[in-house]
């Protein structure tokens, strides 16, 4: 009775907490961007955020319904009151951050997808419940039938693999929907199933080399093969996330009935392999999107290519989240790639901090790690892999796009599970929970064998591993909030415009506080103003053209001569000075002329002596002429004191702003010219 008052006080805390992250994100959002979100819910009625969360109660209304028959049903029940209400928990996060974005539309401009992520909700709660309501044990048909579920799953990496289609080259939508998926839910029941009935055996099937146990060749070989069978699906799909999140649960389901340490380290070592193979050879990932997300991945900073920012611009995300973030809606529009979908861990962390993201990862580890011991606890050998590999499911899609958030492995498309917008990956994963809660139902063995308490132990070495992956990523995310905030965010990111133009780009919320804060004055030796800023932010020159051309061009996008003023006393006029070292870049010409084009970037002006006969090198290979081969210095501004303003409280942000800007004094030069002299010489001449 107590499990289930929690059970039951959990999911009405997740109504209750989509209902105040709906409405407060979405308030927020209207006040940062009015314009734009006036615009994006121009054809929506009535009050958008209420509608989100009308369709969030409903999916856990009908989830409620459907447990509340499981649990009337007898037998001897397993508790699985966290599995519920920490997916629904988890979702009412992801609620919150979807209605304060806006995504970009295909045709221009913004849409909100909070309406789409409740009414995903809503269609997952429903399929959960039925699933759940269900007379029948769902499990019955899925031992009877995983040859043909393992058949479908192949058969939709083959509908991909011939009609999908996606960005970049990946072949992950077909129909408007992700099937895989599904798919990956039918490949863990496949296996669950298949090893189950095959545990007894395995489990004897080992040698000892050494200090660690090895599964028998016979049976090591065939494993081996299936693990780089999961990599067929690169091929498919041509994007790495199914792969690895695949190849993470045949690992470890096999694990789990040999108990062999040697075979995961094996195996790790041949995905880890497999990914670095990929990494020094990305032309072999045939797609270009999974090519940029590699070179992105060994070279996060440096790497000069067009659209080669997202692993940065996720990056300056958790950092300007901090410890509690900026606050609900108030994220930088645009500033995250995919900040709905494949970015949206950075999103959170921007929108409500390291407390955010710990929330989210907290709900998560319930309903996992309930799962696990749903899976530990089970009456037959299928069900304990079914439990333990649907439950690892859902950590290692997490797992899989947390760490390529963070720059730990390349980043993939996968989406976040309870977070990410779309439809058919909630409807999955809440599918997911409702399977892990069914075998809940009933579960508890009727006599205790040594078969399942050998896969039982199993299950909880891995669920050791899991909660330690759980905590990994609590100290990753605090690290990379809090502790390196202040050095992410003044990290630049060289990079290449859509017309060849090497820049050294930084985080956008800092270069959009540059544009609030006024240049200073130039001064004569009495005080007098010989340049400034007027009220709508251009320069003035209350001398006119009396001092010639000696002021100089105020923007820098102008070439500024040396001797100018405005480019000698550039750090002082805005308020933040130049760094004294930077990154270089090195560029060459075609032969035949044109643009100039990137062969590499240092992050430093020392460059190493060897740095110009590589450079030639790279130059002749990609066609280029060696003999226009130049080193150029980029910028480096140490936007340090913008920092301290974006990392402010945004209540008090804008006051310090415009207290910033009022202060034309600090950031104010004075010279030796006489205002009065150059008006009477200028009027002599």
């Amino acid at each position: 009775m107590r499990r289930t008052v929690t059970e039951v006080v959990g999911l009405a805390a997740a109504v209750g907490v989509a209902w105040v992250l709906g409405t407060r994100a979405l308030a927020g959002l209207q006040e940062a961007h009015p314009a734009e979100v006036a615009a994006a819910l121009a054809d929506l009625a009535g009050n958008p955020a209420r509608q989100a969360a009308f369709w969030f109660t409903g999916g856990v209304l009908a989830a409620c319904g459907g447990r509340i028959a499981s649990l009337l049903r007898r037998g001897e029940h397993l508790p699985a009151f966290l599995v519920l209400p920490g997916a629904f928990l988890a979702a009412a996060c992801g609620l919150g951050i979807q209605c304060g974005s806006l995504a970009p539309a295909p045709g221009g401009g913004w849409t909100w997808p909070g309406l789409s992520f409740g009414q995903g909700v809503w269609w997952g709660g429903l399929a959960a419940g039925v699933l759940l309501a269900l007379p029948v044990d769902p499990f019955r048909w899925i031992e009877r039938l995983h040859a043909w579920i393992l058949a479908a799953s192949i058969g939709v990496f083959a509908a991909l693999a011939v009609a999908g289609h996606g960005p970049g080259g990946t072949r992950i939508n077909l129909l408007g929907v992700q099937p895989v998926e599904a798919a990956k839910v039918g490949v863990v029941l496949f296996l669950a199933v298949y090893l189950g009935r095959r545990a007894g055996k395995i489990r004897w099937q080992r040698v000892r080399t050494g200090l660690l146990r090895f599964p028998r060749p016979t049976l090591l070989l065939p494993a081996v093969l299936a693990l780089l069978g999961t990599f067929a699906g690169l091929l498919a799909v041509r994007d790495l996330g199914p792969t690895l999140i695949l190849a993470i649960l045949f690992l470890a389901l096999f694990h789990v009935v040999v108990r062999s340490p040697g075979w995961v380290l094996l195996a790790a070592g041949l995905v880890a392999g497999l990914v670095l193979l990929l990494a020094v050879r990305p032309d072999l990932a045939g797609s270009e999107m999974l090519e940029l997300r590699l070179r992105m991945w060994l070279q996060p900073w440096l790497n000069g290519l067009p659209r080669g920012d997202q692993v940065a611009s996720a990056r300056w995300a958790l950092a300007a989240g901090g410890l509690l973030g900026q606050g609900a809606g108030h994220g930088a529009l645009g500033a995250v790639p995919a900040g709905h979908t494949d970015l949206v861990l950075a999103r959170l962390a921007e929108d409500g901090g390291f407390v955010a993201l710990a929330a989210w990862i907290a709900c998560l580890g319930a309903c996992v790690l309930q799962g696990l011991l749903v899976a530990v606890g089970n009456r037959t050998p299928e069900r304990i892999l079914a439990g333990a590999g649907l439950a690892l499911l859902l950590v290692a899609q997490a797992s899989v796009i947390g760490a390529g958030t963070a720059g730990a492995v390349p980043l993939t498309g996968v989406v976040v599970p309870f977070l990410s917008s779309g439809r058919s990956g909630m409807v999955a994963f809440l599918i997911v929970t409702a399977l892990l809660t069914r075998l809940a139902e009933d579960g508890a063995a009727r006599v205790p064998t040594d078969e399942l308490r050998e896969l039982g132990t199993g299950v909880a070495r891995v669920g050791v591993g899991v909660a330690g992956i759980l905590v990994l990523g609590l100290g990753v995310a605090f690290v990379q909030s809090v502790v390196l905030r202040q050095a992410t965010s003044l990290r630049g990111l060289v990079t290449t415009l859509g017309d060849g133009t090497v820049i050294h780009r930084h985080d956008p919320r800092l270069e959009a506080l540059t544009t609030l804060v006024p240049r200073g004055e130039i001064r004569d030796r009495r005080g007098e103003p010989l340049a400034g800023t007027g009220p709508d932010g251009r320069r003035i020159w209350p001398l006119g053209d009396a001092l010639g051309t000696l002021l100089g061009p105020p923007d820098d996008a102008l070439l500024r001569p040396s001797w100018s003023l405005e480019r000698a006393f550039d750090p002082e006029l805005r308020g933040w000075p130049e760094r004294d070292d930077g990154p270089t870049a090195w560029l060459a010409r075609p032969a035949g002329g044109g643009r100039e084009r990137l062969l590499f970037a240092r992050a430093s002006r020392a460059v190493p002596p060897e740095d110009e006969a590589r450079a030639r090198a790279r130059a002749t290979r990609e066609g280029l002429d060696p003999a226009t081969v130049r080193l150029l210095p980029l910028p480096s501004p140490d936007l340090g004191p913008l920092a301290r303003l974006l990392h402010a409280p945004w209540r008090h942000r804008a006051a310090r702003i415009a207290a910033l800007a009022a202060d034309v004094d600090a950031r104010s030069v004075q010279v030796s010219l006489d205002a009065r002299l150059q008006r009477a010489v200028a009027a002599a001449l």
